[in-house]
């Protein structure tokens, strides 16, 4: 039995696609890796450190993922019970440095997307725009998680601590806890932190 302690959320994430789609995770486009690293989070990760938070069946997790155009720059999106849980991934290879663009894409997401809805300033999938319309903006609790395999750079944590860009017009707009960049020692201790609250 391997080491809890020396537990690695990269592996362990390989090791599930490949349980769950019988496909080896090098086998699928990066893109769509990335999505299910956001699945795979909620479900392995928040479900069981946050299981309030996260959907209760496949069903409601696999209609979370945002796949296609015109995502927002969010991967996964669930609302229930007055909190919203907003993730972004990044799948990124061994050495590579996260955006800090993409960081900055998804703290703006909150604010692009009730404009979407209110103004229709952008243009949002079919799929997204059902999930957002159940918002309630005046009232909802956010939860974002940016999870990237990549190395944060100076630059990526600078416009990480720029904070959340809140929607217009909303001035209780909430995120608890802080919104949670994690590299891949955040991802392993989570990880870890789930095994255990599991246990």
């Amino acid at each position: 039995m391997a080491d809890e302690k020396k537990e690695k959320f990269r592996e362990q994430f390989k090791d599930w696609v490949e349980r769950t789609l019988e496909r080896s995770l090098d086998t699928i486009p990066q893109v769509d890796a990335s999505r299910l690293m956001s699945r795979f989070f909620v479900e392995e990760v928040l479900g069981r450190l946050m299981p309030g938070i996260v959907p209760e069946d496949d069903g409601e997790a696999q209609n979370s993922i945002i796949d296609g155009a015109n995502d927002s720059g969010v991967d996964f999106l669930y609302r229930s019970d007055g909190h919203v849980l907003m993730v972004q991934a990044k799948l990124r290879g061994r050495g590579r440095e996260e955006e800090a663009e993409a960081i900055g894409r998804f703290l703006d997401a909150p604010q692009r997307l009730h404009q979407a809805i209110t103004t229709k300033g952008h243009k949002l999938s079919p799929q997204l725009r059902e999930l957002v319309s159940e918002i309630d903006w005046e009232t909802d609790a956010f939860h974002m998680y940016f999870i990237t395999t990549g190395k944060v750079t100076t630059a990526a944590q600078n416009r990480f601590d720029q904070g959340v860009a809140p929607p217009d017009g909303i001035d209780d707009f909430e995120v608890r806890p802080d919104p949670q960049l994690l590299d891949e020692i955040g991802l392993n201790l989570h990880w870890r932190d789930a095994r255990s609250a599991g246990d």
